[in-house]
């Protein structure tokens, strides 16, 4: 995990593909998190996306688009927030747009993250920030 000076600004995600999967490519599989920015700004959700890009975790080199994922191989992906305060104002408020999840990861804090591969099944899981301690897990 990586720290912004109050928040989670990068986490890496440790994943694997289902035992029996077949013909899954990195560019097949993606992630979704979502946020509540409701507190004091007068949005609702925050909301993060993107393909989740598989690394080798024994190599750490990025897997290539050509290579089909493996089942039962431990895979790592490293995620940035987007940032919550869209335009710069100090404020996270109505004026921003599309707000990332950036500022309402601090400690204690819940982060709900859906994986989905294409054609495929969905994983849910609720991350909380317990630390803001570099290396911390937030299982």
């Amino acid at each position: 995990m990586g720290s912004g000076t109050d928040h989670v600004a990068t986490f890496d995600v440790l994943w694997r593909v289902s035992s029996g999967s077949t013909g899954i490519y990195p560019g097949d599989v993606s992630y979704y998190i979502t946020c509540d920015l409701s507190a004091n700004t007068g949005l609702g959700l925050g909301f993060d996306d993107g393909l989740l890009p598989a690394s080798s975790i024994i190599t750490e080199t990025p897997i290539a688009a050509t290579t089909e994922l493996t089942a039962g191989n431990t895979y790592y992906s490293t995620i940035t927030l987007g940032n919550s305060d869209s335009d710069s104002d100090g404020d996270v408020d109505t004026a921003d747009v599309n707000p990332g999840c950036d500022t309402t990861a601090t400690q204690g804090e819940t982060l709900n993250m859906r994986i989905v591969v294409d054609g495929g099944g969905e994983t849910l899981t609720e991350f909380t920030v317990h630390s803001l301690t570099w290396g911390s897990s937030m299982m």
